[in-house]
């Protein structure tokens, strides 16, 4: 999936992407029931597919917070944000295809995917502690 397809995405599912100068990669908000992302503009690919992921993934589980939320709340929505992330722009199946084709290091599925290597990572740990690789 490109960050093309993530914002055609966004746009039919009603959500709002902007790019927005701020220090942080991106944000999302929900304001009177509709939602918005903010997009770096400094970003770069594969982050700006990546920070974009993530941001839907705050839209599509509708996990948003204030500063008041408690720290283990925040922490199971971000969590939540990721693994949206995570199955949109590298799912198991795909992950398990690539390695039939032999690529299995995490740089060769980041190249392959156009993913940052990190990202990779994070994904598939997240698949192993789920038990789904």
């Amino acid at each position: 999936m490109t960050t093309i397809d993530l914002v055609r995405l966004a746009s039919e599912n009603g959500i709002t992407v902007e790019y927005f100068p701020m220090s942080g990669k991106a944000i999302a908000l929900n304001f009177d029931g509709k939602y918005y992302i903010g997009l770096n503009p400094k970003l770069k690919e594969p982050y700006l597919k990546e920070a974009l992921a993530h941001e839907l993934g705050h839209c599509f589980t509708r996990g948003f917070y204030s500063i008041y939320t408690p720290y283990e709340t925040l922490e199971r929505i971000e969590a939540s944000a990721d693994h949206w992330a995570y199955k949109k722009l590298l799912p198991p199946n795909t992950v398990q295809e690539l390695a039939r084709k032999g690529i299995v290091y995490y740089w060769e599925i980041a190249e392959e995917m156009e993913l940052s290597e990190a990202f990779v990572k994070e994904a598939i740990e997240y698949y192993n502690m789920i038990g789904i690789i």
